[in-house]
């Protein structure tokens, strides 16, 4: 996890305001969304802000914005309080996934090491097509195509079909193919597996079928024509051995975590499908239950001890929403994942596999950076008060450093600016330092409910409001439509 990149906020507002339209939300003002540091988050106040903004009324954007407001409230109750969230035992808790993933690297490197790759005969893979590699000149053919335009492309590509030579191949494939990745490497396609989904399979079929050392007929796909050269093995030896011996490493690892898997005698428990959607849903509220997910011969694998992994995962692997969206079928399978890894660092643990001192530290260190990154760029340190506040009791402190939090979720849900990201180490440092911090899920249905009546509300006073668009009478604000240009519509990625 790369705790180093933080988003950060163009401007923060001074004081919690409403956005856009000025309408009321009909949420009771005594319906709390999240609670935090002595301090509530009204469903009204959600209501509004989300009612009168873009964001999407759904309940994981109300759960995100309610997250973000405790972490940042949380923030300033350390700063009002003088707490630099520094307790050694509290930052190693913290950092608990960069050490165990620091940890399973090291066990890894030496039980892969012992893993029998030099035994690949690459060349057999190659010959027998398990392998393929290929250069390539892709041709594009409009899918609007009329029959004569594709007549008059065909015959382009057989024209420079009938030109092409093993040696001029890249040099044409630079200057013409349509592909330009791998067009700037002379065509090259790095070799894959076959079979695996890799490429489309009129395509591969096309490779499969042209003889080592010779250029192909030209191969149609949905993405256009292609002509391709297949190499000798000498051509794709140095990369072909790579790729072999990675597919080797997998599968030997495979093996290896299935007979982990399998000695330990996992058992999901009946309801872990179940049981993993309701943590998923809200994690900070198992963080500490030790209801059983699975057994296994170690042990038994707690909701809690889930919580830890799903956050260890990088974001991109997005593991929470896959316990939370993945089909029934999928989520054992998801679950088993999460335990082979809890197995593994449990035999890293009893290979005695630890990190140096100064590895941590440098785990540390990163944490301290990110809480004085995070609260500067907010504004939530004791040095950015203004005098008068600082010399002030606790309570004065914080509750103006309160409403600067209130400001930073305000101006975030209104899109005024960037928002401060928390990264998982620090939002798990402050709510095992603070942990009466709670989300209420009635409070989340109450404040949606209201938001988008809000949204009605102010939707209907937009369309009932007339605009005379006529060059120079156009509305404040607003370009008189001959003057206005339309937007480039937005290329698809």
């Amino acid at each position: 996890m790369d705790m180093k990149h933080l988003v950060i906020a163009s401007r923060l507002i001074t004081a919690l305001c409403l956005v856009a339209c000025g309408t009321g939300s009909p949420a009771p003002a005594s319906t709390a969304v999240a609670t935090a540091g002595g301090q509530q988050l009204a469903a009204r106040t959600l209501a509004d802000l989300m009612g009168n903004s873009r964001v999407t009324l759904r309940p994981e954007e109300a759960r995100t914005i309610a997250d973000l407001w405790i972490d940042y409230q949380l923030l300033a109750t350390a700063a009002a309080t003088g707490d630099s969230l520094i307790d050694p035992a509290l930052v190693d808790d913290a950092i608990w996934a960069q050490v165990a993933n620091a940890r399973a690297r090291k066990w890894h490197q030496r039980v892969s090491s012992g893993w029998p790759l030099d035994t690949v005969d690459a060349a057999l893979l190659y010959s027998s097509g398990t392998l393929l590699m290929a250069r390539q000149i892709l041709l594009d053919v409009p899918t609007i195509a009329s029959p004569l335009q594709r007549q008059m492309i065909r015959q382009s590509v057989d024209s420079i079909r009938a030109g092409l030579t093993k040696q001029n191949f890249a040099a044409t494939a630079m200057k013409l193919s349509t592909d330009r990745n791998s067009a700037t490497d002379g065509g090259l396609l790095q070799p894959w597996p076959a079979q695996r989904g890799v490429m489309v399979p009129e395509f591969e079929l096309g490779v499969a079928a042209t003889p080592f050392g010779t250029i192909s007929t030209p191969i149609p796909t949905s993405f256009g024509v292609h002509i391709v050269y297949r190499p000798t093995y000498a051509e794709a030896a140095a990369s072909v051995v790579v790729l072999a011996k990675q597919l080797a490493a997998q599968r030997a690892e495979s093996t290896y975590f299935a007979g982990l898997e399998k000695a330990a005698a996992v058992k999901l428990a009946p309801d872990a499908t179940l049981l993993a959607r309701s943590i998923s849903e809200d994690m900070t509220a198992y963080a500490d239950s030790a209801t059983v997910i699975a057994t296994t011969k170690a042990g038994a694998f707690t909701a809690a001890r889930l919580v830890q992994w799903v956050s260890a995962y990088p974001p991109e692997r997005g593991m929470q929403g896959q316990l939370r969206n993945a089909p029934d079928s999928v989520v054992p399978l998801v679950l088993r994942e999460i335990i082979r890894n809890e197995l593994f660092l449990r035999q890293a643990d009893s290979a005695g596999i630890t990190l140096t001192r100064a590895e941590t530290d440098v785990f540390r260190a990163e944490l301290r950076t990110i809480v004085g990154s995070v609260t500067g760029t907010l504004g939530l340190v004791p040095a950015m008060m203004p005098d008068s506040i600082r010399a002030q009791g606790v309570a004065a402190r914080r509750k103006f450093l309160a409403a600067r939090a209130d400001a930073a979720i305000a101006n975030m849900v209104a899109n005024r600016g960037l928002v401060v990201q928390i990264p998982r180490p620090l939002r798990r440092l402050l709510r095992s330092r603070y942990p009466q911090a709670s989300v209420s899920k009635d409070g989340i249905d109450v404040a949606l409910g209201a938001a988008r009546r809000v949204r009605e509300s102010a939707d209907s006073a937009r369309n009932a409001t007339p605009v005379n668009t006529a060059p120079g009478n156009a509305a404040p604000g607003v370009e008189p439509a001959a003057t206005k240009p339309a937007a480039a519509p937005k290329p698809k990625a």
